[in-house]
């Protein structure tokens, strides 16, 4: 199996668990486990991050979405902690309650080098979170990065632009700022 799709699908930790250590998996490409905004049942959190972090079968993921799962920060360490991120080229952990911990630590994580597209959107990501994924010396092949930039972020803009070099265009779409360097 190479995609597996299960946004909205509200999966318990221990079905998480199960599919992240089954040898079926080995080889899966694209995972989606996005939840769903109104979602209060069917989150896993810190402890669905953590199966999957562990999990043998995950490595060699190309694509990972983990919108609306509330992992946090602490849950984004553990995956961070992981070989799992280390060949990932998308990750969207919009909506996740990471704050600028969860940021720092993802700026400082080497796991992160090949990661073309991320998604923080929706997250509370404020000042020193942002400098901090500004300042990365590993994302360097980011290519779009999406992320709220607030009232006290703004002047930031400048050097967003300057950091991920040959942006086209900043777009603002419900609050985000889209940030896409041409390839």
């Amino acid at each position: 199996m190479r995609w597996l799709d299960l946004e909205g699908c509200g999966l318990p930790v221990a079905a998480v668990e199960a599919f992240a250590h089954s040898p079926v998996m080995r080889g899966l490409r694209y995972l989606n486990v996005g939840g769903q905004y109104s979602a209060t049942e069917g989150v896993f959190g810190t402890d669905g991050a953590a199966a999957l972090a562990e999990g043998p079968a995950m490595r060699g993921l190309e694509f990972l979405r983990l919108s609306y799962q509330r992992i946090g920060s602490f849950g984004l360490e553990m995956l961070l902690r992981s070989p799992v991120l280390a060949t990932v080229r998308e990750l969207d952990l919009s909506n996740n309650d990471i704050g600028d911990d969860g940021a720092i630590s993802l700026a400082a994580c080497p796991h992160v080098a090949r990661l073309r597209k991320l998604n923080l959107q929706g997250n509370a990501i404020g000042r020193d979170g942002t400098e901090a994924l500004l300042a990365s010396p590993y994302l360097t092949s980011l290519r779009i990065l999406i992320l709220d930039v607030r009232g006290d972020q703004l002047d930031l803009t400048a050097q967003l632009r300057e950091r991920f070099q040959s942006v086209p265009h900043i777009a603002s779409v419900q609050g985000a700022t889209f940030f896409e360097p041409i390839p």
